[in-house]
């Protein structure tokens, strides 16, 4: 995260009071999209992983090897 903070900030004069509480906001709302995205990606593999477990268990005892 540094890095990426550092890769948007450093190239820029940052004199400006202005640009640089714009180029904290952008960041934020990118942290925040991040943050919501990943938490939906988990959420979604959670479901996937519970719907598989729970075909497997249906189906079980069907496997009688």
């Amino acid at each position: 995260m540094q890095r990426l903070v550092a890769g948007i900030i450093l190239p820029f004069d940052l004199s400006s009071s202005r640009y640089k509480r714009g180029v904290i906001r952008e960041v934020g709302l990118f942290c925040k999209w991040s943050f919501k995205r990943s938490k939906a990606l988990k959420t979604f593999i959670k479901k996937v992983v519970t719907e598989i477990w729970f075909m497997h268990q249906k189906y079980i005892h069907l496997d009688t090897h």
